[in-house]
């Protein structure tokens, strides 16, 4: 099995070589489908939350903005609701609202929403670097579809032009790489965070 880069650590990377370094402030966009509990949803929002604010400014796109979860975004973070119900209808309305932001990152997690903005973001997006993070064996995401060869042939077709893979766990990571051939330099291990501070308080109540 081949042996992925040095563990993920999020201060992302260097701006491309097509980026304006006159700027040092880098836009990263964090893509989710609502609000909802989920834990995938929770850590994408850690993240975002936790981005240093001397380098990087955060927004968040949503498919659609409703969920509990609305409260725990960070003040100063913008939130950008396209208001789609569904995947396949946000294809378009997402394409044009990176257009708009024009980051030098975008972050996203779940297969399926993976799929998605890998496929809008393969031709036109010179100054962006898309990153995925896989939060489920992909496997168990390949049951979940009715099509699963073909949302395999996407894995296959996709994965690979992402400029980082980020996994929560070693099955994941080498599943992903032996799999769907994804160069080892790419792929990151980034463990969940732990929010001890919220566990402490639900402890206390």
């Amino acid at each position: 099995m081949r042996k992925p880069s040095t563990v993920f650590v999020c201060t992302f990377a260097p701006p491309c070589r097509n980026a304006d370094l006159s700027n040092s402030m880098q836009t990263v966009v964090f893509v989710l489908p609502s609000f909802a509990g989920g834990g995938a949803e929770r850590v994408m929002l850690k993240l975002a939350n936790g981005l240093d604010r001397d380098r990087f400014a955060g927004r968040i796109v949503v498919l659609e903005e409703s969920g509990p979860l609305r409260d725990d975004v960070a003040s100063h973070i913008p939130v950008q609701s396209l208001d789609c119900l569904r995947v396949r209808t946000a294809l378009l309305p997402l394409r044009r609202m990176l257009k708009k932001l024009s980051p030098e990152f975008v972050v996203t997690t779940m297969g399926y929403l993976n799929l998605s903005v890998l496929m809008v973001g393969v031709v036109g997006f010179p100054r962006t670097r898309f990153i995925v993070r896989e939060a489920n064996e992909p496997d168990a995401t390949l049951q979940a579809f009715r099509w699963s060869n073909l949302i395999r042939t996407l894995y296959k077709l996709l994965y690979p032009r992402a400029q980082a893979v980020i996994c929560p766990s070693q099955v994941i990571l080498e599943k992903l790489a032996g799999e769907f051939s994804i160069p080892a330099k790419r792929m990151h291990l980034l463990r969940n965070p732990v929010d001890v501070a919220r566990i402490r308080s639900l402890a206390e109540t």
